[in-house]
């Protein structure tokens, strides 16, 4: 690096600085990287290595031959387990309405809906193990969330004259709406036809390796700038910054380089000097983002190859950082935190040496050591491990085999020791591992041990809860960046019902805030929950039970979080099923039509739940559709029409008469405050209960 900025210095100003506070940098956090290197070598199991400074690779121990090496990975288990109990559970997402109004709340829950589609979309929950077992392991992990004006379906327009948005990089601004004219596809003009991508947020996995950060800064907050290094090929570029680029950037990467950083991890295994077009035309670039000062308002983002500015604008995200910071164990004072490997190195390499010696006492016993003086004439080659063999000596000669040193007995010990210390490092003991402890069968007993070892990941889980918050808040002004028009979008609802949910620009911005649920991204005990459930079940029998005093057997199920029993044993889940998918078509504007051996005192239950939804009221079309599938299906429960052993209306299990919606007619503005016309019986039953998601139970 400070050759480069040698022979750059004077060229650009801009691109020395900015290569100067990486190469500062990196200076800093040199030796973390290098503990990195060593800590990501134990979890693939090369652990009977060594970083070597002087060829900055890691290499393996060098050994005589005869040895015996036994690798038992103890550290990769464990830190699967602590990934498992972190990502067990999807975050909880809550946007904050800007007033109390219902229309602001109404706004508040299309935004949870749309978070929820977001996450779906970019495969979120596997991001999110990818940058957890970075942290757990290196400490630190790291997400981009940005807009990706590619993403989504795109839309033929017809252009201006002159107008062109095949280089197009961002959303569309305020006031250049006229960029592009929505026609339909005959009426496009000959030559002036575009693919143009509405965007949306894209969320990548960022390796610790090629981040930077002010090394004064102690959290991502505080840093002046942050910088990320990356290999991009030089077509990539002439895409993203014009042709222009090809006639002054030239490829800088090193094959040997390119392929040892990122892709081997600098490994003995997988080095590779071939040079594949791909490799030869690679070029380092530096995206540096700088914080907002009084001399740049919103911050700026520079970036830099071969020494050049190649681009030089200021933040498009009101002077945010896109990146997210998962950090492990937090040093203070320190920005670069420390991982769960690196405590755990020292007892894993004890556990192995013991585990080896172990090995080696044992092939001492089946093929000891010989003694022989020189007249016997034999080479070390006449003797080997072959059971019953004849060994032939001269005459004179002496042999004698050395017997085996004894098994040490502390072994066994040490390594019993080295994982018992392994364990309590990484907070995952027998229990939650699933072994129990000897003469230990109460499924009570077990369910609390469990719960206490979980608490230990109370701090980590609050951490990634502020990681994903921090996440949250960057993607809502990304949707205000980005979103300028209304969409529609479809989510799995909470009963794994199709959802369609139609997110208006305006809503937007009457959306303050977005924050995660406290505590829900710790991990909870299933067995201790259903345990609880049982025991609720023996003293007060009379919370799952309906009305009527029968057995609210679906609602058990349910809080036992057992759906694939329910569904055995439930005869009436493909009828519950399709009067959800009813509800999709006809909120959709398709039409449903009454079955005579339809369940229909289940279908009036499960329509009920979504005319009583005030998305459904704010729609007059679906509604009405809705409500008049209702009364189809209440005259032919009224006909007895039905499935054998139907519940009727006022009988046990059924519907009690009078529920649902009256045979007056359609209010004209359903579920509006100040309509004057009833709304129905069911709109008296209280308003729904919603879940975080924004959906109906």
């Amino acid at each position: 690096m400070s050759d480069q900025l040698a022979r750059i210095r004077g060229r650009d100003s801009e691109a020395t600085a900015v290569l100067q506070h990486v190469w500062q940098s990196a200076q800093t956090s040199q030796d973390l990287r290098y503990q990195w290197y060593d800590a990501i070598a134990f979890v693939r199991g090369d652990q009977w290595s060594y970083w070597d400074r002087g060829t900055r690779r890691v290499r393996q121990q060098p050994a005589m031959p005869w040895r015996i090496r036994v690798t038992d990975n103890q550290i990769l288990p464990l830190l699967q387990m602590q990934l498992a109990l972190l990502i067990e559970r999807r975050p909880a997402f809550t946007a904050l309405a800007r007033t109390d109004d219902e229309d602001d709340i109404q706004a508040a829950l299309g935004v949870e809906s749309l978070f929820r589609y977001i996450w779906d979309r970019n495969n979120a929950t596997d991001k999110l193990a990818s940058a957890l077992r970075t942290s757990l392991t290196t400490g630190n992990g790291f997400w981009r969330c940005v807009w990706n004006a590619h993403a989504g379906v795109p839309e033929l327009v017809a252009m201006p004259p002159g107008m062109d948005l095949a280089g197009t990089r961002e959303a569309p601004k305020d006031g250049d709406d006229d960029r592009a004219v929505a026609l339909p596809q005959e009426l496009l003009p000959e030559g002036y036809e575009q693919d143009v991508y509405p965007g949306d947020v894209g969320i990548r996995t960022v390796s610790p390796f090629s981040m930077h950060v002010d090394p004064v800064a102690t959290e991502m907050a505080d840093a002046r700038w942050v910088a990320q290094e990356v290999y991009v090929h030089v077509d990539t570029l002439a895409d993203l910054f014009g042709s222009k680029v090809r006639s002054v950037i030239v490829p800088d990467v090193e094959p040997a380089e390119y392929y040892n950083f990122e892709l081997s991890l600098r490994f003995d295994q997988g080095w590779a000097t071939g040079t594949s077009d791909d490799v030869q035309n690679q070029v380092k670039v530096v995206e540096y983002w700088e914080a907002p000062s009084r001399k740049h308002k919103f911050g700026r983002v520079i970036t830099v190859a071969n020494g050049r500015t190649l681009d030089e604008k200021k933040n498009p995200y009101d002077g945010r950082y896109p990146f997210i910071h998962f950090p492990c164990l937090k040093v203070e004072g320190r920005f670069w935190a420390d991982g769960f490997v690196k405590h755990q190195r020292p007892l894993q390499t004890m556990h192995n040496r013991a585990l080896s010696r172990y090995h080696e006492i044992m092939n001492l016993a089946g093929n000891p050591k010989y003694v022989a003086d020189k007249l016997t004439g034999l080479k070390e080659t006449n003797i080997n491990d072959q059971p019953g063999e004849v060994i032939m000596i001269n005459p004179g000669g002496q042999l004698q085999a050395l017997p085996a040193p004894p098994a040490p007995t502390i072994h066994p010990q040490i390594m019993g020791m080295a994982m018992n210390s392994l364990q309590t490092i990484s907070g995952v003991n027998d229990p939650l591992a699933g072994n129990n402890p000897p003469n230990v069968r109460s499924g009570r007993t077990i369910a609390f041990l469990q719960e206490a070892g979980m608490r230990r990941f109370v701090p980590l889980a609050l951490q990634v809860e502020a990681g994903l918050r921090d996440a949250g808040r960057m993607v809502l002004a990304l949707v205000k960046f980005g979103y300028k028009e209304d969409r529609i979008i479809r989510i799995l609802g909470p009963n794994a019902e199709a959802q369609i949910v139609a997110i208006q620009q305006s809503d937007l911005e009457r959306v303050e805030d977005v924050t995660i649920a406290h505590g829900s991204m710790i991990p909870s005990s299933k067995a201790a929950k259903q345990d609880m459930v049982l025991d609720l079940l023996t003293s007060a029998p009379m919370l799952f039970s309906r009305d009527d005093g029968t057995v609210n057997k679906e609602y058990i199920f349910r809080a036992l979080d057992m759906p694939s029993v329910n569904a055995k044993m439930d005869p009436d889940e493909c009828d519950r099923k399709l009067a959800n998918r009813e509800n999709v078509a006809v909120m959709a504007g398709r039409p449903v039509v009454v079955e005579p051996f339809h369940n229909h005192v289940l279908h009036m239950s499960v329509h009920r739940r979504q005319l009583v939804d005030v998305r459904c009221m704010e729609q007059p079309d679906a509604y009405a559709a809705l409500r008049q599938h209702w009364l189809e299906h209440d005259m032919a429960t009224k006909m007895g029409m039905g499935p054998p052993g139907m519940p009727q209306p006022g009988a046990p299990g059924g519907v009690p008469e009078g529920m649902g919606p009256p045979n007056e007619g359609l209010p004209n503005q359903p579920g509006r405050a100040g309509n004057n016309e009833p709304m129905g019986d069911f709109a008296m039953q209280g308003e729904p209960r919603r879940d975080m998601a924004g959906g109906n139970e």
